[in-house]
């Protein structure tokens, strides 16, 4: 396929839209799962490469997934070691390669679609359970938390905006309403604390943050890599267990979206755009 430069200009911008709002849903994600930052921002590197390369679709956008917050947090819960975790994923890796030989993503036509979206719902309800004490407090230590209207300004800030681009008003706006909110909600926190580090340091200063680690060489950067443990994992059943729930649920979401984008496939292509710009925005 010959890639003309005005394919590549469309490609530089959708892939600088993507970027934006993937680098801090990496982050945030591996923040939600008790990992360091280091793990989301390679995951999310490496997912985006190989996806990019393998998958057929044109309109798949690969990515973190919000939904297996809770799993990978009650993974960490249960084997209490990050290494182990990674088995569990490389096994669940295995386990969908398989079904996918299997042709086993046919039968997903037999589940009836309540039984998915109350999936999806306890999910979220989980998610909101686990995250909501971090739009308020600020973990100190001891098991001692300190309440902060900062967090709970920055936190409803952009929850109205995540609002307010589901309303008509914005999704009428051409140029507006084809922004992600995602995006325009991580533009505000951006500026917000920007804005309170300049003009009130001292409230802002006990704000919560994400913090990559320093790298200076490629020493330092091997030293942040953490390898699946196999020796210890085998004989565990946990592992096992994770891993099949991973696989289950990942494949489901991943043939859910794929269903959802062959429906859209016959639109016009400005409500394709329209609709794969919106599901990033709630992705």
């Amino acid at each position: 396929m010959i890639v003309t430069i005005k394919d590549l200009r469309k490609d530089i911008l959708a892939g600088t839209v993507v970027f934006l709002v993937a680098l801090p849903l990496s982050l945030g994600i591996a923040q939600a799962c008790d990992l360091p930052p280091f793990v989301g921002l390679l995951t999310g590197v490496i997912g985006g490469l190989v996806v990019t390369l393998l998958s057929p679709s044109k309109f798949a956008v690969s990515g973190p997934a919000a939904g297996l917050v809770t799993i990978i947090t009650g993974a960490m819960a249960t084997l209490e070691s990050f290494s182990l975790v990674l088995v569990a994923m490389v096994l669940a890796g295995f386990m969908q390669v398989a079904m996918g030989i299997l042709r086993a993503g046919r039968w997903i036509g037999l589940i009836p679609g309540s039984v998915i979206q109350g999936m999806m719902v306890a999910i979220g309800l989980l998610l909101i359970m686990q995250q909501a004490p971090v739009t308020m407090s600020i973990e100190l230590g001891n098991n001692q938390s300190l309440f902060s209207a900062t967090a709970l300004i920055v936190a409803l800030g952009a929850l109205l905006i995540l609002y307010l681009w589901q309303t008509p008003l914005i999704k009428r706006s051409k140029g507006i309403g084809l922004l992600p909110g995602s995006l325009v909600a991580v533009i505000w926190g951006s500026m917000v604390v920007v804005a309170g580090d300049y003009l009130m340091p001292e409230n802002f200063a006990t704000l919560e943050r994400i913090r990559l680690p320093e790298l200076d060489s490629a020493r330092e950067l091997a030293q942040q890599f953490v390898h699946p443990d196999f020796a210890g994992a085998w004989h565990n059943p946990e592992v096992w267990y994770i891993a099949l729930t991973l696989a289950l649920v990942a494949s489901l979401e991943t043939l859910l979206s794929q269903e959802a984008l062959k429906k859209i496939s016959f639109l016009p292509l400005h409500l394709i755009k329209s609709y794969v710009l919106r599901g990033l925005a709630i992705c």
